[in-house]
């Protein structure tokens, strides 16, 4: 089995011959004497594509301020000869599809990012593979501002009709469907796709597939959720259902659910809402804050996340949409700042109603507790631990970027020295948090009642003196196998609460 660094020197090799492949087709091919080659019962393919390419030309005649509409003109009347060009003939011709992707890239991209036909041709294509002779079905995207459907899948499994749902939407830096907005869509950033397979491998995110929009390359990116819940897979298995946070906390249309202002309307004997005890929804909210302050993820609003219930009994929380942090130099959080944001709730969007008294209206000792059980609910999932549930969404990613590397041209090598950073970077967060709540544990047991500080009162609550904080630095990426992370996790799910 290939490393991780043979893969990634494979990805960067293929992204060289790919660009090397395109420059020598446009500069030395003779784009003419290809054309005269095409078998005649695909010359009709060909007379479609040379009328396009002569409009395609005609943009670059045009002033700037023309050639927005001039495009837009040409996407409406020939997207879909494009989309059918790109799944046949150009991938019959290969010679050919250098030249295709050049032109497109150049003068069309945009519109073709914006296009909800090559989202769709696009999904159809990539779950054909995964869900053969499935008849797809596709509709609008309800909410959520990046460009995207929802398609129904309807399959036979064992002779059984079956359905799934999933969500499709372009990457967070891809086109977008807000009225109005610009059209122009940047390239993909690796670090939202490997969250989604984190979150994933940790249970708390939905199964997440990542494909190419097949005109665009990265700049239209997709990533497609299944939804929930998810097809039965065998006779009598409970019923999964997701309900949003706002969905939770607010009725809606003939849920049971009803807005619930104050945290002491969470019973232990669930009074209220059936399997909804107070403990629960305290240890999933506590794993949904652990989350996001260790991974550096935002857009964490009440749409964004919510629970999953088996018929009436809260499983877990699960996270299905989010924003990936921008790219620089290090991700790794100080000590201080990491624990005593932790400790008083702050900078949580998600902090909303009853569930910011959860995360910021209790003592530091229970919030530790609470830490302890999310943890350790985090560090036992299917992936094994939390370390390997992000090694394996990381080679997750690097499959996904080497079987579609000439999407990804020469950005490669950055994009795999920022999602590696990242990936360490969040390793060592985890553990930082880990071993910054044994400390302060240790210190509340050990001080005097008298000299302890109250976490309402201090900027600071409970923090022992730390000496050098953890800088944010190379080095510190450097040295994270000896600082021995799973041990600083193990020891922190051991310490006495």
């Amino acid at each position: 089995m290939e490393t991780k660094k043979q893969v990634e020197e494979k990805i960067s090799q293929q992204a060289s011959s790919t660009g090397a492949a395109a420059s020598s087709n446009e500069s030395d091919l003779d784009i003419q004497k290809l054309y005269s080659e095409v078998n005649e019962e695909d010359k009709k393919n060909l007379a479609i594509w040379m009328n396009i390419e002569e409009k395609i030309k005609e943009l670059e005649k045009l002033p700037r301020n023309k050639k927005g509409k001039a495009a837009k003109d040409i996407s409406t009347e020939h997207m879909l000869d494009l989309i059918n060009l790109a799944g046949g003939f150009f991938n019959k011709y290969e010679k050919l599809k250098p030249y295709f992707d050049k032109l497109i890239q150049e003068q069309l991209v945009n519109q073709a990012n914006a296009d909800i036909r090559s989202i769709q041709s696009s999904a159809t294509q990539y779950f054909q593979t995964l869900y053969p002779s499935a008849k797809f079905t596709f509709k609008s995207k309800l909410s959520g501002v990046q460009m995207g459907q929802i398609v129904d899948i309807g399959y036979l499994n064992n002779g059984v009709e079956e359905k799934v749902s999933y969500y499709i939407k372009t990457h967070q830096g891809g086109s977008v469907s807000a009225s109005g907005s610009s059209l122009k869509a940047n390239n993909v950033d690796l670090k939202e796709l490997f969250i989604y397979k984190v979150l994933e491998n940790l249970g708390i995110g939905p199964k997440a597939h990542f494909f190419p929009n097949i005109l665009s390359g990265q700049s239209g990116f997709c990533i497609a959720t299944r939804g929930i819940p998810t097809p039965k897979k065998a006779a009598g298995k409970e019923k999964k259902t997701f309900f949003t946070y706002d969905n939770v906390v607010e009725k809606k249309g003939g849920d049971h659910f009803r807005k619930i202002s104050r945290f002491e309307d969470l019973k232990e004997k669930e009074e209220i809402f059936p399997g909804f005890a107070k403990q629960d929804f305290i240890l999933e909210m506590t794993k949904i804050d652990i989350l996001a302050k260790t991974l550096l993820i935002t857009d964490l609003n009440s749409g964004n996340f919510g629970f999953v219930f088996n018929e009436d009994k809260m499983k877990k929380c699960k996270i299905v949409d989010f924003r990936a942090p921008e790219n620089q130099g290090s991700y790794l959080i100080e000590k201080t700042d990491l624990v005593a944001d932790f400790l008083k709730g702050k900078n949580t969007e998600y902090g909303k109603i009853f569930s910011s008294m959860v995360l910021s209206g209790r003592a530091p000792e229970e919030k530790i507790a609470s830490a302890v059980a999310a943890v350790m609910a985090l560090n036992t999932n299917k992936s094994g631990d939390f370390n390997n549930a992000i090694d394996k969404a990381l080679l997750y990613v690097i499959d996904c970027v080497q079987k579609n590397s000439s999407a990804f041209g020469n950005t490669i090598k950055a994009q795999m020295d920022d999602i590696n950073r990242y990936s360490e970077g969040i390793k060592i967060n985890l553990a930082t948090l880990c071993e910054g709540l044994t400390e302060v544990n240790e210190n509340i047991t050990n001080s005097s009642a008298e000299n302890t500080v109250s976490a309402s009162s201090s900027s600071k609550p409970y923090l022992p003196a730390y000496g050098t904080t953890l800088k944010a630095t190379a080095n510190a990426i450097t040295n994270a196998a000896e600082k021995n992370l799973p041990k600083v996790i193990e020891t922190f799910l051991r310490m006495k609460r």
